[in-house]
């Protein structure tokens, strides 16, 4: 069922100036800014690699093509890179700022500001991501963050020689990112014969740098090993350029498995039950449009975000005007001035001295200037 969003009593506000430093942010590492269209066509979001189940996009028919609202940016980004700007030089760094909508049993509209680094691989592309992560969330003023680091190849391979079927492996997936080690040992046991210690041992494969010696003695698989000692030399450099405060290890970082191909990240940040950033490497998604790029990015959920800041937004005027009859010029010249000295000021719309004392009184407005034969500054009504 879809949940209309209403952004209201300064909550815009906090949005806005949040959007505003996070673009900012992208923008002063060489990040372009691209938009997408509202409407796609369907087959956008149905193939095997694409970001979400097809089952979760929101969809509509026009003249018998079946359209959906977007529900994500990184697909409809990948078809303008394949189609349109493919001969521009790489990498292609790109930002955008739009709301996407998800279908489901909780079906919202999400304001999200996100990156893709488009033709570029390895491990410089991938610090230079999450470094830009880190900043992003830095500037946007979050509190107590923590970018949790995974890799798709960890799990995608331990499985790999294990005849799970589709259902069990979307079980295994969910149970082992959110840490159900109950349900994780449930579903496996159904698999007697093969190996699967470590794949139970994932879910408790979080933390600082000694994760990665547990994760080499437990994953043996050629494969899985090669992506965690992949994942140490990133969480390595991340710590040289000064990033380890903010960075933590999860193996059980497992999202879309499809989709992702490498390096994933997740973050939280202080008062948050929900991630306010996620994304990952995903090279397999623009050989979907016809052209085969390697790309990474990440997403910052803007209304997540928002919800962990207390932050006192500033809705109330600095100063009302009001102005008698033959007036006006003066009291639209003062106004001026005085936004020029960074005052908020708004004029009264009542002929009434009055009317106009008391509304900046119910406003909460601190001063009044009265602009009759005089020019009088008042403070809750009386001179001052």
């Amino acid at each position: 069922m879809y949940t209309a969003r209403d952004l209201f009593s300064g909550r815009r506000e906090i949005m806005t100036a949040i959007e505003r430093n996070i673009s900012n942010c992208y923008k002063q590492r060489g990040y372009t800014e691209i938009s997408t269209p509202m409407l796609e066509e369907f087959s956008m979001f149905s193939g095997s690699n694409t970001p979400l189940d097809s089952k979760r996009t929101f969809k509509l028919i026009d003249d018998g093509e079946i359209m959906v609202i977007r529900p994500d940016s990184t697909a409809p980004i990948g078809r303008i890179v394949a189609t349109k700007i493919s001969d521009q030089p790489l990498p292609l760094r790109l930002r955008y700022s739009q709301e996407v909508l998800i279908a489901g049993s909780d079906c919202t509209e999400t304001s999200q500001c996100g990156i893709e680094l488009i033709g570029a691989d390895g491990i410089r592309a991938d610090v230079e991501l999450i470094e830009t992560a880190v900043a992003a969330l830095d500037a946007a003023g979050a509190e107590g963050f923590k970018i949790e680091l995974g890799h798709a190849g960890i799990f995608r391979n331990l499985i790999k020689d294990i005849p799970l079927t589709k259902e069990d492996t979307e079980r295994l997936r969910r149970a082992i990112e959110v840490k159900n080690t109950a349900e994780v040992n449930r579903v496996l046991d159904g698999y007697g014969g093969y190996e699967t210690a470590a794949i139970r041992r994932l879910p408790r494969l979080f933390g600082g740098r000694e994760v990665f010696a547990q994760a080499r003695e437990l994953i043996l698989q050629p494969e899985a090993a090669e992506a965690v000692k992949y994942l140490e030399s990133v969480y390595s450099m991340l710590e040289d350029i000064g990033c380890g405060e903010y960075i933590m290890a999860d193996l059980a970082l497992v999202n879309n498995m499809n989709y992702y191909t490498g390096v994933i990240l997740g973050a939280y940040a202080e008062g948050s039950g929900e991630r306010v950033l996620s994304g990952g490497r995903y090279d397999g998604l623009l050989e979907h449009y016809g052209k085969n790029l390697s790309a990474t990015g990440f997403a910052v959920n803007l209304d997540a975000l928002c919800r962990t800041l207390d932050r006192e937004v500033k809705t109330v005027s600095d100063i009302m005007v009001w102005y008698a009859e033959g007036r006006a010029e003066r009291a639209y010249s003062l106004s001026d001035e005085l936004r020029r000295d960074g005052k908020t000021v708004e004029l009264s719309t009542f002929e009434s001295l009055e009317k106009s004392i008391s509304t900046a009184k119910d406003k909460g407005i601190p001063c009044l200037i009265a602009i009759d034969s005089d020019e009088r500054y008042l403070k809750n009504g009386v001179d001052f």
